[in-house]
């Protein structure tokens, strides 16, 4: 048996990172082999520390994974927030950890099958400014890097205007976003629009053939999928949904009842990869193909690669994994709207030397 023994922060600092991009990591040392997931917020890293004390992790046996199972099933019972993306990063760094001790990729353990070589991804961009002069320059850049696929914000202005102007203002964004790109492309409402302002948006995007988009994802700011259930949405704007869904028992029931045409989960915010597998029955049971959320990017590429006939692609955060990506000393670069699986043990992370950022236990 393998013992946990001790749960650490790292830090790590590349000089070529985004200063706004969390640097730090949480690990497990198990004696001579670590496990890791990050980066993650510094809340998120102390929080999971006191959970790993919570869940008396160490000692605990590192290639347990029906213990670690009941361990974290109790847990995520109940937590809420940030609590459930602290526990995920638990969950993704006792993969990792795993992985390395066994001596192959976490998407071999993840599925019986040989796991894919390769896996889809798309690109987003949703601080960008359809409006702004340089927008036009930046989503051809992106279009030209070989995506299937490209994702963009369209938020309701938070200027107080009339819903049909403000409506008319995203079918010109989205418009340029179809012209500069070509289709097919994506949109992220990010919970700002209503009920009566979908139907208003959705009319003047039908006008525009080619503007038909693959989805709008979160138009609406409530968790409720009752709240969709009353919304003819399909044949204009068919609905993505997934990012801020906590766990299993919602998932099924947004599936059942909102009736979305893709789902867009985090496997971090799930509670891991351990819990994000487990909503992929779900998705296949309903026909309703998976695009990964991508804050948690090396975990999800993971599972992706372990269920390609349910997970359609992860998405690629185009302003910010790049520099994610900077933490790493072999960082994973899409090629063509493709990324290689890593053929290395664990996640496939390899973060710049570190440093400790709190006290372990």
């Amino acid at each position: 048996m393998t013992q946990i023994r001790r749960v650490c922060i790292d830090q790590v600092d590349p000089p070529t990172a985004r200063p706004q991009v969390d640097h730090l990591f949480v690990r497990f040392d198990a004696g001579g082999v670590d496990g890791r997931f990050g980066p993650v917020p510094g809340r998120v890293a102390a929080l999971a520390l006191r959970l790993a004390l919570h869940l008396d992790l160490v000692g605990a046996d590192a290639t347990g994974h029906r213990e670690r199972q009941r361990r974290f099933s109790a847990a995520l019972s109940s937590a809420r927030g940030i609590a459930r993306w602290a526990l995920g990063a638990l969950d993704c760094a006792m993969w990792d950890l795993r992985g390395w001790i066994v001596g192959v990729p976490v998407a071999r353990l993840l599925a019986a099958v040989r796991p894919a070589a390769t896996v889809p991804v798309y690109a987003s961009w949703l601080e960008l400014d359809l409006d702004a002069p340089t927008a036009l320059a930046a989503m051809a850049q992106v279009a030209s890097e070989g995506f299937p696929l490209t994702k963009w914000a369209l938020r309701r202005p938070a200027a107080p205007i009339p819903d049909t102007q403000a409506a008319d203002m995203l079918a010109v964004a989205a418009r340029r976003a179809v012209a500069a790109t070509g289709a097919p492309v994506a949109f992220d409402a990010l919970g700002t629009w209503t009920a009566g302002f979908i139907k208003q948006v959705a009319d003047r995007l039908v006008e525009i053939p080619p503007v038909r988009p693959a989805w709008v994802e979160d138009p609406l700011s409530t968790l409720d999928p009752t709240a969709y259930q009353a919304l003819d949405l399909q044949a204009a704007l068919p609905l993505g949904v997934g990012e801020r869904l906590p766990d299993r028992q919602t998932i099924a029931r947004v599936l059942r009842v909102a009736r979305p045409a893709v789902l867009t989960p985090d496997v971090a915010w799930l509670g891991g990869l351990t819990a994000a597998r487990s909503v992929l029955p779900l998705a296949l049971d309903a026909d309703v193909p998976v695009w990964l959320h991508g804050r948690a990017f090396t975990p999800a590429l993971q599972l992706a690669a372990a269920y390609p006939d349910i997970v359609a692609g992860v998405e690629y955060q185009r302003a910010w994994e790049p520099h994610r990506q900077a933490l790493y000393t072999r960082p994973l670069t899409p090629i063509n709207g493709r990324v290689l699986l890593p053929d290395v043990p664990g996640l496939g992370i390899h973060p710049h030397p570190a440093r400790p950022y709190v006290n372990h236990y």
